[in-house]
């Protein structure tokens, strides 16, 4: 499991999870938090409008599993269309 941050606990980490899943057919997702004093992290935004840009967090997350920025648009693409 890929935690983007330290400051994420494990059941916010679950919880952020569950929204996604409960969302029908979503691809990807922004999930904004500001981290606060005590070094938490409080969730401000879940939002589907995250960038698709080549240095963008979505492509980077993808990098880092192995995908080049090609490969995540013909997955998403493929993705949608099982989904008809």
């Amino acid at each position: 499991t890929y935690a983007p941050t330290s400051c994420v606990s494990d059941d916010s980490l679950m919880a952020m999870r569950r929204v996604f899943r409960s969302f029908p057919k979503i691809e990807f997702m922004r999930i904004d938090c500001r981290v606060s004093e005590d070094g938490t992290a409080k969730l401000i935004e879940l939002s589907p409008d995250c960038s698709m840009a080549r240095k963008g967090g979505l492509s980077r997350a993808f990098q880092e599993s192995g995908y080049s920025y090609s490969d995540m648009f013909r997955l998403l693409i493929g993705n949608v269309l099982e989904g008809r």
